[in-house]
């Protein structure tokens, strides 16, 4: 599922399969991603959306920008998502060889970091 604006401004969502193939093979060559490249947003699959909105919405301070039945779609600003975490699948464990082992969240300055720090603590 993705979400893209229109040229009116509307966002709308699309469900598109991703080519894993292709994306394995886009490291083995000149057409691989640069270590410095930014991706804009992740999906998680997660086994509970409202531990998910509380860690990342009260806890690192993003603002829930959407909640649909089973996701919570939190974001810095007013960009549409940078994270979805769901329920769809309703998995609760982690599946071998699967998922994303770790991202990085940038924060803007020093005083939203330590801001996050002591929502943290």
């Amino acid at each position: 599922m993705s979400w893209g604006e229109t040229p009116t401004g509307h966002v709308e969502i699309v469900t598109d399969p991703l080519n894993t193939r292709s994306v394995a093979a886009a490291g083995t060559d000149d057409r691989s991603m640069s270590a410095d490249s930014d991706i804009g947003h992740v999906h998680l699959e997660v086994s509970s959306v409202e531990t998910a909105r509380t860690f990342y919405a009260d806890v690192l301070g993003l603002r829930v920008r959407a909640m649909y039945d089973g996701a919570v779609f939190p974001a810095a600003g007013d960009y549409h998502h940078h994270i979805r975490a769901n329920v769809w699948q309703r998995r609760s464990k982690p599946h071998a060889g699967q998922g994303l082992a770790c991202f990085e969240l940038r924060l803007p300055d020093e005083a939203t970091l330590g801001a996050t720090r002591e929502r943290l603590r």
